[in-house]
């Protein structure tokens, strides 16, 4: 994470949230600078701090004070902690929250970072088009598939160190639910013969099914250590969430 871009993030911070807090108003006057205090709380939780090291967020002419402990965090942290605390100040920030989102993204696009905040999590993916696509599928009208393509972008996510097995599991599981709930079948494999795809789409997602159920294990050899790699698991997560759109479209749910 460059130096710019870090400087990006906290100045998009300081300028949707952190600069609403006005001097004195420790009697909470106004709803935002009350949303602006929790979340300054909840942040001092979500680091696993000392409360009895939390200092005053407000600036005054003390060295230790709340803004510039976390203005240090996000422009000198480690790179995955300032991920991590920008993607929870990002879900619990409720004021604005679709404005500081596209802010962010626009950061993340012109410092040409790889990554991009969708469903609410920073996830390695920067294609608008593919962005688009896992945050459609996000929203599909069958909530376990939803569940499964929501869960796979969070392990996706997980820094330092990304699950890539459970993310491909999971992204199949979303388009096996999707189609065992249009066809009732109890398996991929016998709910896509029942489908009608063009044959060779049928014949793509039964390779790549039979692919993820192979000598691999990237299903079931769960203790075996993981080959897989970031390519083949944002494939995946991008690949199945088009599949369970288009079946939205082509074939309504039962």
């Amino acid at each position: 994470m460059s130096d710019v871009l870090r400087r990006k993030v906290w100045n998009i911070l300081k300028l949707h949230i952190w600069d609403d807090w006005s001097s004195g108003a420790w009697d909470y006057t106004t709803p935002k600078v009350q949303a602006i205090e929790e979340l300054y709380l909840s942040i001092w939780y979500f680091l696993g701090w000392d409360l009895d090291s939390l200092s005053r967020y407000n600036r005054t002419p003390s060295k230790h004070i709340g803004y510039d402990t976390l203005k240090s965090l996000f422009l000198e942290g480690d790179w995955f902690r300032v991920l991590d605390l920008l993607e929870f100040v990002v879900l619990k920030w409720n004021p604005g929250r679709e404005d500081l989102v596209g802010a962010v993204n626009r950061a993340f696009e012109q410092e040409f970072s790889a990554y991009r905040i969708i469903g609410g999590m920073i996830v390695p993916i920067s294609d608008i088009v593919e962005v688009q696509t896992v945050e459609s599928a996000m929203a599909s009208s069958c909530p376990h598939s939803s569940t499964h393509i929501k869960t796979a972008a969070k392990l996706l996510a997980l820094r330092p160190h990304p699950d890539f097995r459970n993310v491909i599991k999971e992204s199949i599981s979303a388009v096996e639910t999707a189609c065992r709930q249009r066809t009732g079948h109890s398996t991929l494999g016998e709910a896509l013969k029942k489908i009608p795809l063009p044959s060779c789409l049928k014949e793509g997602f039964t390779k790549l099914y039979a692919w993820t159920c192979g000598p691999e294990g990237l299903r079931h050899a769960l203790m075996e250590e993981s080959t897989v790699t970031h390519a083949e698991a944002k494939f995946m997560l991008v690949t199945c969430s088009a599949f369970t759109n288009y079946l939205e479209e082509v074939l309504p749910k039962k």
